[in-house]
């Protein structure tokens, strides 16, 4: 059915993808021309078996186009109700439609229209068993993926039944469901022809076991000389930031995370994984604000005692390395001080809070209880994190000394789900561990483990600790990833840290510290660095280099956080050093802060931009940089890419290019190697350009000074609309250089409004471009007597200090405007004329900035008294006569607003005629509304019959209205009238205009 090429050589395969893309789906499998029909060699019993389309209520297929999809392609499949699912390189989609529905010939531009070949299913860990059935296992873990709209109990029962499977189970806890499967060695021929031809299974992969990746931090990653910490004396301890470690528990009693006021943190247990639901944080607790409990039933709640050898007390470790701050030496966010000298008990983020999740000194969430990244990350989310830590992963090193033949790392269920929860929340970012196969696997590349290899998180790889940062751990990962993308991104210390000890179950009262190694260790070493990233961006350290409110980034990007990491590391030229960065083996370097966060006085200066809006296929944003002479320039551009379909390989979807003009005109792109090993290089030529990483970077060393002209093009944009990224420059940059955003500025209010009522005003802010506008900032200082109450508006950050409420957006489209923003405050309590203006503001220059202002008046009214009086022309009446009641409204109604009397007339009355000058009456369910025309209304007459039955009527009158009244007691009357006699046999009609009741 197609040609097949094996996948022996990630570069090989780069160069004949870009020749044969056309034709050719790529998966991790193989590679195969869907031009050339002939049977399909390999992999044993699935040659030659055809893959099905209908599952249930649906109907999959794969549609391949000859080049980069774009919005047309979309359409067309849109039109003819096909729902894109993935995007399969290359140039194709997979898509649903109701089942017994084709796209068969009804897809312009499509080369080929077919099933998803059970082949394409399988990933190469699985292929290598499948080809090597001596040295199989007994069991082995196969997860199988479901397409979406796939029937997972209908699913999950159809492969329990198969023959050769002896455990199953769904896990739902993430977007893409999958069903894990235990199967017998001998029988794995049989299962996977089974279960790869099933319309509804996406992806048939070997599960890899996740376990912990454990094998002195602040001054060597702040500014690289011993015992100095610049940004710690800028008072950025992490301070407002939130951070989320998935990990065997923490000892919540170590005075590293104890609240010796306040206690055992909040804990939510659930041992269901999956279907654990957010609890509620309390952030008024010193370190601990949430301990979820996912481990197994029975495990004691907390973490096991420190030992290195076993890995025990690994979570403590973890979380003192990222947040830890011994209580004797307390870090005063408000103050912006440390009380002592950092020490062991002090993570790289002393002054953060943790919402720790503990799966278990045997990882029961992930590996037993159906957890996984994405439902964990979320969660995190859900609780307010915008970091999560994980030091996890699974590899190819068995018992931490065997590494196991065959072992391939492809993108799997894990890696996608990392890269989903990165997509669907943009401003979380998720820092990984690399994995500890460096050694243990030392004769082969792609050591990235699972979930590391993905595209969007931070991965993280060991160096030493102190003043051996410049050596590259032996034990630490390295890279490329399967597809020849640079893994891991950046390099923090993890090789003989010392960090805080668990003293063991249940917590208690320590402060012991003892010594771990592992890409465990410098993940959350990164995580705390990236803590103060987020610090520095949300106090409005950008662009001026000081704390500002107004210029505070509240929800910066996941990949703007992680391109300023980036672009601040720094080449490693101890052991394993010898090749300038970016390498596969320190990524893009040793995190360094100093060389990125511009403070006061740095030569060195920083910009950056968070594009929100993205690109599409073929759109171009262009920024401009007035660049100096003396200081290297570097410039990077980093996206959170769409996940990539399991097994699809290489893993990216949405390629953009960065593009930098020098003043002489000379244009610099980041490319790959034709061959060797795939570390990305820089160069001017127009071939071979970078489409695997979504980290481009381009550095000169001697730049010459002038304006710079920085591109970024968006290449093939296949999935989520648009494209969003990251730009950060350093160097001797002038200051507030970039783009231009006309920005604007449209505020309203009621004209009028009565004394102590709320006062209400609408902010409308838009962007006339031509550039996205970021950190977008609206201040508004309401005048003396004026407290605002709220501020909100979709999209906005608000907080208010005093009489001022500033409300931040990350980004605002050109062309765009942004939701509305409403303030409120309570109005004077006598009248006054309320004047106040506010203003918006952008990190980009405005070149009118005249219209960056909008004030308003209102007019507050002063509290009037008003008063009614309710008489009746008689006390005593027969049954079905005839009286009046007379209304009286008093006090100066000209000055009041929304004047209205209401007259609820009791059960049985009947109204015959209202007489009332210079009154607008209106009769509803037995109530009378009137409301004044004039400024002095006339009294208002009523006239009724009685009932026909005896009793007393007590009848209620009050006037109300929009001003305050100073005394209420006077704004309601009422009379009784007694109806005497026997019933009366009485039918007669109410002759009152426009609402005539009955009465019978």
């Amino acid at each position: 059915m197609f040609r097949v090429a094996t996948l022996c050589s990630t570069l090989a395969l780069a160069s004949a993808l870009h020749a044969e893309e056309r034709c050719e789906l790529s998966f991790d499998s193989g590679v195969f021309d869907v031009c050339t029909p002939r049977a399909a060699p390999g992999l044993g019993v699935l040659a030659g078996v055809a893959g099905r389309t209908d599952a249930g209520a649906w109907s999959y297929w794969v549609v391949k186009f000859a080049s980069v999809p774009g919005r047309a392609e979309r359409e067309r499949l849109s039109a003819i109700g096909a729902e894109v699912l993935d995007y399969l390189p290359h140039h194709a989609y997979r898509v649903r439609l109701p089942a017994g529905q084709t796209p068969q010939s009804r897809v312009a531009s499509a080369v080929w229209i077919g099933a998803m070949a059970p082949q394409w299913k399988i990933d190469s860990g699985l292929t290598q068993w499948l080809i090597d059935a001596a040295a199989r296992p007994p069991a082995l873990p196969v997860s199988v993926g479901l397409n979406a709209g796939a029937d997972v109990d209908a699913t999950l029962a159809a492969l329990q039944a198969i023959d050769g499977v002896a455990h199953a189970f769904a896990i739902t806890s993430a977007p893409d469901k999958r069903i894990v499967l235990s199967v017998e060695g001998a029988r794995l021929e049989s299962v996977v022809l089974a279960i790869a031809p099933r319309a509804e299974v996406a992806s048939v992969s070997l599960r890899k076991q996740m376990s912990y990746l454990n094998a002195r931090a602040g001054w060597l990653h702040q500014s690289g000389v011993q015992n100095q910490r610049p940004v710690f004396d800028q008072g950025l301890f992490g301070c407002g930031q939130i951070i989320g470690v998935l990990d065997s528990g923490v000892d919540y009693g170590h005075c590293a995370f104890r609240d010796p006021a306040l206690g055992t943190p909040p804990i939510s247990n659930c041992a269901t994984g999956q279907s654990c639901a957010p609890g509620t944080p309390n952030f008024q607790q010193r370190k601990l604000a949430l301990y979820y409990k996912w481990s197994a039933t029975g495990d004691a709640s907390g973490d096991a005692a420190c030992n290195a050898s076993t890995g025990a007390g690994h979570g403590t470790h973890v979380a003192g390395s990222i947040t830890g701050n011994n209580f004797a030496n307390t870090v005063d966010c408000a103050a912006g001080t440390f009380s002592g000298t950092p020490g062991n008990l002090d993570g790289t983020a002393p002054g953060a809070k943790l919402i720790a999740q503990e799966m278990g000194e045997s990882l029961d969430y992930l590996n037993s209880l159906n957890g996984t990244i994405y439902h964990a990350a979320e969660t995190a989310y859900l609780n307010g994190a915008r970091i999560h830590s994980n030091s996890w992963g699974g590899g190819c090193c068995f018992l931490g000394f065997i590494c196991q033949s065959g072992c391939t790392l492809p993108y799997d269920e894990f890696a996608r789900d990392a890269d989903r929860v990165s997509w669907d929340h943009p401003d979380l970012i998720v820092a990984i561990a690399a994995g500890n196969d460096g050694q243990c696997c030392a004769n082969t590349n792609k050591q990235i483990g699972t979930p590391g290899l993905a595209k969007s998180p931070l991965t993280v790889g060991a160096s030493g600790a102190g003043t051996a940062g410049e050596n590259v751990a032996a034990f630490s990962s390295r890279g490329p990833t399967i597809d020849g993308r640079i893994k891991p991104d950046i390099m923090a210390q993890g090789d003989g840290i010392v960090s805080s000890a668990s003293g063991g179950t249940p917590p208690s009262s320590t402060c012991g510290t003892c010594t771990m190694s592992g890409t465990s260790m410098a993940t959350p070493t990164a995580a705390g660095l990236v803590a103060l990233i987020r610090e520095y961006l949300g106090r409005g350290y950008y662009p001026g280099g000081a704390a500002d409110d107004g210029d505070a980034i509240a929800a910066p990007s996941a990949a703007l956080v992680k391109a300023l990491a980036i672009n601040g590391a720094r080449d490693m030229t101890g052991t394993s050093g010898t090749v300038a960065t970016p390498n596969i083996t320190e990524g893009w370097g040793r995190m360094h802060l100093d060389d990125v966060l511009y403070f006061s006085g740095d030569v060195r200066r920083l910009w950056l931009e968070d594009a929100a809006a993205g690109l599409t296929t073929g759109a171009v944003d262009s920024y401009t940089l007035d660049v100096q002479g003396g200081e290297p320039l570097k410039i990077t551009l980093v996206w959170g890419d769409y996940p990539a379909a399991v097994n699809a390989t290489p893993h990216i979807v949405n390629r953009l290019r960065l593009e930098v003009q020098t003043p002489s005109g000379e244009v610099w792109t980041q490319k790959l190697p034709t061959s060797g090993t795939p570390n990305p290089t820089q160069s001017t030529a127009t071939t071979g350009y970078d489409d695997r990483n979504v980290v481009h970077q381009i550095r000169l060393a001697t730049p010459e000074a002038g304006t710079y002209t920085v591109r970024v093009r968006g290449v093939g944009v296949v999935m989520g609309g648009s494209q969003p990224y990251a730009l950060v420059a350093t160097g001797a940059l002038q200051a507030q250089t970039g783009s231009t955003a006309d920005l604007s500025l449209r505020k309203s209010a009621a004209p009028t409004a009565p004394a102590g009522s709320t006062l209400v005003w609408s902010l409308l802010a838009s962007n006339a471009g031509p550039a996205a506008a970021t950190g977008v900032t609206v201040v508004d200082t309401l005048p003396a007597g004026t407290v605002p109450a709220t501020a909100s508006g979709i999209g906005w950050t608000c907080q208010i200090a005093g009489q001022t409420v500033t409300c931040t957006l990350p980004s605002l489209a050109a062309g765009a405007d942004a939701t509305p923003i409403a303030i409120t405050a309570p109005a004077p309590s006598v009248a006054a004329t309320v004047v106040n203006a506010a203003t918006v503001s952008a990190n980009e220059a405005d070149p009118t900035p005249a219209d960056n202002s909008a004030s308003t008046t209102i007019e507050v009214v002063a509290p009037v008294d008003l008063s009614i009086v309710k008489t009746a022309s008689v006390a005593s009446i027969g049954v079905g006569e005839t009286f009046e009641y007379q209304l009286v409204a008093a006090g100066p109604i000209a000055s009041a607003s929304d004047v209205e009397v209401v007259d609820t007339l009791p059960a049985g009355l009947c109204v015959a005629e209202v007489r009332a000058p210079d009154w607008s009456c209106r009769l509803e369910s037995g109530s009378l509304a009137c409301t004044p025309e004039s400024a002095a209304p006339g009294v208002i007459v009523i006239t009724v019959r009685a009932p026909d039955q005896a009793g007393m009527l007590t009848n209620v009158a009050t006037i109300s209205a929009q001003t305050p009244d100073p005394s209420t007691s006077n704004n309601s009357s009422s009379v009784d009238v007694d109806v005497v006699g026997a019933p009366a046999d009485r039918v007669f009609a109410d002759d009152f205009e426009g609402a005539a009741p009955v009465c019978r």
